[in-house]
């Protein structure tokens, strides 16, 4: 059987129009829920990473470093910022992330597996990406060493 490779998003975005809403009838600092208004901006952040495009994830991203920064809800934001980032294959922020994470909770065995995570996906890509440039520099000697061979080899 073949997996297929439409993403459904229905679930997500059908939250993510919840949180919306929510956030749009939120004019003081807490939700008609009771919930502090930094919550909603953190489930908000939460959904678009989990979306497939890349600017919901760069979204979701931005609102996620807002929330470290003021301190709310620190460790669960480093946790979807890692994820998020290895999404987006920025490898250096994914390790950073992690890094601060266990600087903030270092006994947490699922905090260490996430930054054994980026270290691994860190020197796959990295592997991948050497080889590659290896792949186009030969290439190109190649392309050259052919190049001059049939420029020396005119008859003058």
């Amino acid at each position: 059987m073949v997996a297929s490779l439409h993403w459904d998003t229905s679930g997500i975005l059908a939250d993510l129009g919840d949180v919306q809403r929510q956030v749009e009838q939120t004019s003081s600092g807490q939700t008609s829920s009771g919930q502090p208004a930094w919550r909603l901006d953190f489930e908000r952040a939460r959904l678009l990473v989990c979306l497939p495009g890349r600017l919901d994830v760069r979204s979701g991203v931005s609102l996620l470093d807002q929330l470290v920064d003021a301190g709310h809800s620190r460790a669960e934001a480093l946790r979807y910022l890692i994820l998020a980032h290895l999404r987006l294959g920025e490898y250096a922020k994914a390790q950073r992330r992690a890094e601060a994470l266990l600087n903030l909770q270092t006994q947490d065995a699922t905090d260490r597996l996430l930054h054994s995570l980026v270290l691994d996906h860190t020197i796959k890509d990295g592997i991948s990406g050497a080889l590659l440039a290896a792949g186009l520099i030969a290439a190109l000697v190649l392309s050259l060493g052919v190049g001059l061979r049939s420029v020396n080899s005119r008859p003058s």
